[in-house]
C-alpha cells in the first residue's frame, strides 16, 4: 500500500511527471516528419547520420511517453514513473545500438549514461513515494533535473536535437 504523502510532496511530484510527459508529448509532436526521414535502427558512421538516427529514436519513445496520462495521485505517480522508466530504458537501449561516429564516441556513451541515470532517478522516486520520504522525493527531484540538464546539453553538442527536449 502507498502511504499517504502531504500535498506538498503529492503536488512536487505531480509536475516532475507532469513536465517530463509535457516534454515528450512536444518531441513526439514536432518530430512527426523526422519519423518518416530516418530509421530509428539505421546506422550512423557519420554524426549527422548518428544525430538523424538518434533523433528517430527519441521521438519514437517520446511519443510512447505522451500517451502516459498525467498522474493525480501517489498511486498514478507510481504507475506512470514505472512506465517512464521503462520508456527511458529502452530509449537508452535502442541509442546504445546505434553505430557510433569515431569522434563522437564518448560523448555520445555520456548522453547514453545521462539518459541511463534518469532511469534510476526515476525507480528511485517510485520507492520514494512508497515509503512516503518526503526529503528522498527531493534529493531526487533535484538529481533529475541536472541529469536532464546534463542530457539536453549533450544532445545539443552531437546534433541530436529531438534528444535535447
Amino acid at each position: 500500500m502507498i502511504p499517504r504523502m502531504t500535498t506538498l510532496a503529492v503536488h512536487s511530484l505531480l509536475v516532475a511527471v507532469a513536465v517530463a510527459v509535457a516534454v515528450a508529448v512536444a518531441a513526439a509532436v514536432g518530430s512527426l516528419a523526422l519519423v518518416a526521414s530516418a530509421s530509428a535502427t539505421a546506422f550512423a558512421a557519420s554524426p549527422s547520420a548518428w544525430a538523424r538516427a538518434a533523433d528517430a529514436v527519441c521521438v519514437r519513445y517520446g511519443k510512447e511517453a505522451a500517451r502516459i496520462a498525467p498522474p493525480t495521485s501517489a498511486k498514478s505517480l507510481v504507475t506512470a514513473s514505472e512506465r517512464l522508466a521503462a520508456i527511458e530504458q529502452r530509449r537508452a537501449g535502442q541509442l546504445a545500438k546505434l553505430e557510433r561516429p569515431a569522434g563522437d564516441s564518448a560523448a555520445i556513451a555520456k548522453l547514453i549514461g545521462a539518459f541511463e541515470e534518469q532511469v534510476v532517478v526515476l525507480r528511485g522516486l517510485i520507492a520514494a513515494v512508497k515509503h512516503n520520504d518526503e526529503a528522498r522525493i527531493k534529493q531526487l527531484l533535484a538529481d533529475g533535473s541536472r541529469q536532464n540538464e546534463q542530457a539536453v546539453a549533450l544532445a545539443r553538442k552531437l546534433g541530436a536535437a529531438r534528444c535535447a527536449t
